[in-house]
């Protein structure tokens, strides 16, 4: 029943720490698999496990590549959230995967640009945002 409204204060109420997390999946995180902002500083590098409900920001040109789940593991409902933090470009590949987007696009826009992955199936994610070719 989706009508009934959870609130920080009931979840720690009826179990939950105020260390944790209830996710809009209904499951529970620990304070410690979250990190509000990761920031990438290499030029290229594959999506991690641990990239999973994270935002990754750029620090100059980068480009990061998902691989194929029997490499990564990723979960299907895994969101990635992704932040332009500078002018420099940001972009995604994929490798044994299909990156579902409008026309295509897999780059994030200009500076301070956001969007999310979302894994929809095995090997199959959209990228949603403000995003280009």
């Amino acid at each position: 029943n989706m009508s009934k409204k959870y609130t920080s204060d009931l979840f720690v109420k009826n179990g939950g720490t105020d260390s944790e997390f209830l996710m809009a999946d209904g499951s529970v995180s620990s304070g410690g698999d979250l990190t509000l902002v990761n920031t990438i500083t290499v030029s290229t590098r594959d999506f991690i496990l641990s990239d999973k409900n994270k935002n990754l920001q750029n620090s100059g040109q980068v480009v990061l590549t998902l691989q194929d789940n029997d490499t990564t593991g990723f979960p299907v409902g895994t969101q990635i959230y992704l932040t332009k933090a500078d002018a420099s470009d940001f972009s995604i590949f994929g490798s044994g995967v299909t990156i579902n987007s409008v026309d295509g696009a897999l780059n994030l826009r200009e500076q301070w640009s956001g969007a999310v992955l979302l894994q929809t199936d095995i090997d199959v994610w959209n990228f949603n945002g403000d995003i280009t070719n």
